[in-house]
């Protein structure tokens, strides 16, 4: 076995911790991978290096978009009329 391969299967088996950290509104700014386990007020642990998480708001329970928390959105009565061309 080469010393390359063995190596890389020492590297392969490393494992990740992946966080993303927020601002003091909970708002994720950036996410981040790390080698090792990171305990700071302003990161959460993470299952992926997700960018979607970016800009989404971290309730202490779950992520939630901040844009659509604002909006409400109320259809009643609304009758949709569509002609083919």
């Amino acid at each position: 076995m080469s010393q390359f391969k063995w190596f890389s299967g020492i590297f392969s088996r490393k494992q990740k911790f992946f966080y993303a950290r927020v601002n003091s509104d909970g708002v994720c700014i950036s996410v981040w991978r790390f080698d090792v386990p990171v305990e700071h007020a302003d990161l959460v642990a993470i299952d992926s290096l997700d960018q979607h998480k970016i800009e989404q708001m971290w309730t202490g329970e779950h992520w939630i978009d901040p844009y659509l928390q604002h909006q409400s959105i109320k259809i009643t009565g609304v009758r949709a009329q569509f002609s083919l061309i």
